[in-house]
């Protein structure tokens, strides 16, 4: 789930702004906002489901 969202996120990003560096935060930034989401007692707050949700850009070059 981790890496779909991210994966969305950094593609949707890619499509409005034709920048990787915008993908990527946009990947890193869902990942980070859902942890701040799970702190607040709504969910586990696990450091690697950031990493998990950012990996898609540091794996997959967005070329058409």
């Amino acid at each position: 789930m981790h890496m779909a969202a991210g994966s969305a996120g950094a593609f949707g990003a890619y499509q409005v702004t034709k920048s990787r560096k915008a993908a990527c935060a946009t990947a890193v930034a869902l990942g980070v906002g859902k942890e701040l989401y799970d702190s607040t007692g709504r969910g586990n707050v696990e450091a690697m489901d950031i990493v998990a949700t950012a990996v898609p850009c540091l794996t997959l070059a967005i070329e058409f």
